[in-house]
């Protein structure tokens, strides 16, 4: 210790290092006695080393897109998702109603995803997507329609999740033809591009009473007429083709009665006879359509077109061109409902929480799936198939694809589907854990899914043994974070999670709790400046950035770089980060430190620093009343490298008595440092008056200014 003066007995100064009592928490302090952190988030939990502190988390400057901030105004960050497709990777998000992708490591601006037919596209409300990946497709399940992205190889299109079937109007016959029997019939529309069937909505059939009859005994010169109606056709621009299905015929044959023919054809199996694209089908007047090797047999034969502004379809073939059979499976499936939640398991979309007014609470909460991927009837399914999860009047909040199962949250119950096997019964995993929103609960690979549940608000980790637990690598994880995760006003909406570099991040929209889960260690809080963004990974989980409508791509986290633990401070341009030194209390909060001085070890090029003085959680009124660190410039000059040195800050209070110290209270002191711009910093140490025995003055007079020993009246601005 040095001595510095003599007040009433023999003082000296005592330095009290950042170690154990540096943080950048913007929450209320917490008095903890000497060398304890008890429930400080934002405490320094690591080497106790001078040099070692708790970084503000500025970001790196390998993913500052050069977006406008004013490029797509205020609209807030909705909901987003990495997709490595392709050469790149991207990031996709739902800005609004509005569908984003942007290439991460280029610096181009993001750009709207369109409709592969028709153009601008945009969500019928601002309500969150649920976004999952599977294969060449991104899906989208949304409240008010659910829609597909795909990777052109050039670019991404979007078009909605399955099509509504087209109606036959009316069935007769025409003359002048050779069909004869009776005929079960079906119409569908067809996505096609490039030749290949993305989507069809399944048949429409049309079984009337009285169907295509022939006069009895031979084989009469008849056509099958089919008119359709045109609402369903003209209010949807995406399909391109119409195809045209019909059984064999239904009818025995006994004209020959020493060689009968049985019937052929029933209800429930449909052939393929014609595909008619969406010009033929348009034309004025009924036209032969094309034909050829590509093109079904039944092309032959067949005409289109809309005289007198009717949708009309006449089919002249027998049975022999009757070939690609579609089953009674294909046949009763129905587009995937606007949804809620969503997941992709198991060759299948699994879904809930469906916008169905005719479907009563309990039952929107089970589990629907849709038919196999990989086919164009890979986004139908059949309402009357689904996985029932008990009728407890629960919401459905999450669906996740865990492992080969698929993982149900509802709001207070846990339940599973093992394999994705729809034959299999639900299993409820656990009866009183859930989530109430679901943002609050996300899969992390290898660590499982990571969740802020409704049984108090506890983060806990729903594991691989398919349990929640509260302990990780022997640490309870969820008192600590109780203060934060509790709240009511803990977001949701802006909620995102994520796990690099050995830790995993609750980003909360404008900061960070993190388990430095890796090193076995607890929580810290980072602070990433004002921006209300959404987290993401990318890069196989070894980078990390947060994607925000002000600054749109801010990066916080990389692999190759130290970002926990540094001598030297990661660099940032105009990046506030706040930075606290705080005292302790002892002997029950009887000792007041009175604070001598504030040395920072740093590099501060562009100057004036502000810092401010903190006392118990409150702003301390100072002479002046903006105080700054700057480098001496008689000393550092022009060359901004020699501006690492030591910062001394004097600092004393305005207006005497403002704010009083109690001493029974347990006080907190501390600097508060905002850099606004590239700074780096090795050191922070407060320097106190204490008397003979090392403790403060339990008797210090607030209305009383302690004289300070200002040796270096450049510097104390």
């Amino acid at each position: 210790m040095q001595k510095t003066r003599k007040k009433q007995a023999q003082t000296y100064q005592k330095t009290i290092g950042n170690n154990r009592w540096m943080g950048m928490s913007t929450q209320s302090y917490t008095v903890v006695e000497d060398g304890e952190s008890n429930n400080l988030v934002n405490v320094d939990i690591f080497s106790q080393k001078e040099t070692d502190f708790l970084q503000s988390r500025k970001g790196s400057q390998y993913l500052q897109k050069a977006s406008s901030p004013t490029k797509y105004g205020a609209t807030a960050i909705v909901n987003r998702i990495t997709w490595d497709v392709g050469s790149e990777e991207y990031l996709i998000t739902q800005i609004g109603t509005s569908m984003r992708a942007q290439a991460l490591i280029t610096t181009g601006d993001p750009v709207d995803i369109a409709l592969a037919i028709g153009g601008a596209f945009a969500l019928g409300s601002t309500s969150q997507a649920d976004l999952f990946i599977s294969g060449d497709k991104l899906y989208i399940l949304h409240p008010s329609a659910n829609y597909v992205i795909r990777w052109t190889g050039s670019a991404f299109v979007a078009y909605p999740m399955g099509l509504a079937y087209p109606w036959i109007s009316a069935v007769t016959s025409a003359t002048t033809g050779v069909i004869s029997g009776s005929y079960a019939l079906g119409i569908e529309k067809v996505y096609q591009a490039s030749g290949v069937d993305l989507m069809a909505s399944t048949p429409n059939r049309r079984i009337p009473t009285s169907r295509i009859l022939a006069v009895t005994g031979t084989i009469e010169l008849k056509k099958i007429k089919a008119t359709i109606q045109a609402t369903e056709l003209d209010n949807d621009s995406l399909w391109t083709h119409l195809r045209f299905w019909r059984s064999k015929n239904k009818n025995a044959v006994t004209t020959d009665i020493l060689n009968p023919i049985d019937a052929q054809g029933n209800d429930d199996e449909l052939y393929e006879e014609a595909l008619i694209t969406r010009a033929e089908i348009g034309a004025g007047s009924l036209t032969a359509i094309s034909t050829g090797s590509t093109l079904p047999p039944g092309n032959v034969g067949t005409t289109a077109g809309k005289p007198a502004g009717v949708y009309t379809i006449e089919v002249n073939n027998l049975d022999a061109v009757l070939f690609n059979l579609i089953g009674i499976d294909r046949i009763e499936l129905l587009p995937i409902p606007a949804c809620t939640i969503g997941c992709f398991c198991a060759n299948r979309i699994f879904f809930s929480g469906v916008q169905d007014a005719t479907l009563d609470d309990a039952s929107k909460n089970n589990i629907w799936y849709s038919n196999y991927a990989g086919t164009k009837y890979a986004f139908q399914y059949n309402p009357l198939n689904f996985v029932d999860t008990g009728r407890d009047g629960q919401n459905m909040i999450k669906l996740i694809a865990f492992e080969k199962d698929v993982i149900g949250i509802k709001e207070a119950k846990t339940g599973r589907l093992p394999s994705g096997n729809v034959d299999i019964p639900w299993q409820t995993l656990d009866d009183r854990i859930g989530i109430s929103h679901r943002n609050r609960a996300s899969f992390v690979p290898t660590i499982g899914i990571l969740g802020v549940t409704s049984d108090g608000g506890d983060f806990r980790i729903f594991g691989y043994d398919l349990r929640w637990t509260n302990i990780f690598n022997g640490r309870d994880i969820s008192k600590p974070l109780r203060s934060f995760t509790s709240l009511s006003s803990f977001p949701t909406t802006a909620l995102s999670m994520g796990y690099i570099n050995g830790k995993i991040l609750v980003f909360t929209g404008s900061g960070a709790l993190v388990l430095h889960a890796k090193e076995s260690r607890g929580w810290t809080r980072y602070i990433y400046s004002s921006y209300e963004g959404m987290l993401f990974t990318f890069a196989q989980g070894s980078r990390a950035a947060i994607v925000a409508v002000s600054s749109h791509l801010i990066e916080v986290e990389i692999t190759d770089l130290n970002t926990d633990v540094s001598a030297i401070d990661d660099s940032a341009a105009a990046f506030p980060a706040y930075v606290y030194t705080q005292s302790f209390k002892s002997r029950d909060g009887r000792d007041i430190l009175q604070h001598e001085y504030l040395s920072v070890e740093g590099s501060f090029p562009s100057g004036n620093i502000p810092v401010s003085l903190v006392v118990n959680g409150k702003l301390w009124p100072t002479t002046p009343a903006t105080v700054n660190l700057a480098p001496n410039a008689s000393i550092a000059g022009a060359n901004a490298t020699l501006a690492n040195m030591e910062y001394r800050l004097y600092v004393e209070p305005s207006v005497v008595g403002t704010l009083k110290w109690c001493p029974m209270a347990g006080n907190y002191l501390a600097y508060q440092i905002s850099a606004v711009s590239p700074i780096k910093v090795s050191s922070i140490q407060l320097h106190c008056i204490v008397d003979e025995n090392g403790i403060g003055y339990g008797a210090f007079d607030p209305f009383n200014t302690f004289p300070t020993t200002n040796t270096d009246p450049t510097w104390a601005q």
